[in-house]
C-alpha cells in the first residue's frame, strides 16, 4: 500500500500511526466491497486518500477488472512512500541533470546530422 511518491495530504510526514492506517483500512475495505474497478499501484491509495468510495479505471488493452481480481493489500509498511530521499519522498527535479540530459540529446541529434540522415547513435571506439 505504499506509494512511490508521498501523497499531498502526507507532505512533511514519513510514517503512519497504527490508527492512521486502521482509518485507511476501514475505508479502502468500502472500495473493495463495492467490488468496482480494479485499482492498481497508487492508484489505490489516492483513491482511498481523496475518499474515492467507487474509483473509476479503464484498461485500453484488455478491457475492465473488478476488484475481485486483486489481490490483498499489505498494510504492514507504515512509510508515507518508498521514495526516502530526498527526505520529501518525491522524485527528484534535478534542473542541472535535466540540463545535462538535453545537451547531450542535442549532441546525439547534431552528430546524427554530421553522420548522414539517419539518427543512428555513433559507436563508441575501443581504445
Amino acid at each position: 500500500m505504499t506509494p512511490l511518491q508521498r501523497p499531498k495530504q502526507w507532505e512533511g510526514k514519513n510514517a503512519l500511526t497504527d490508527a492512521e492506517v486502521a482509518e485507511l483500512q476501514k475505508f479502502a475495505a468500502q472500495i473493495v466491497e463495492n467490488d468496482g474497478d480494479a485499482q492498481f499501484g497508487d492508484g489505490f491509495i489516492l483513491a482511498v486518500l481523496n475518499r474515492i468510495a467507487n474509483p473509476k479505471s479503464y484498461d485500453p488493452g484488455t478491457g475492465n477488472y473488478n476488484q475481485f481480481w486483486v489481490v490483498e493489500r499489505d498494510w504492514h509498511d507504515r512509510r508515507t512512500s518508498l521514495i526516502t530521499d530526498p527526505p520529501d519522498g518525491k522524485l527528484p527535479r534535478d534542473d542541472a541533470r535535466g540540463a545535462e540530459a538535453a545537451r547531450r540529446g542535442d549532441r546525439a541529434s547534431q552528430g546524427a546530422r554530421v553522420r548522414g540522415s539517419r539518427s543512428v547513435p555513433a559507436r563508441a571506439s575501443a581504445a
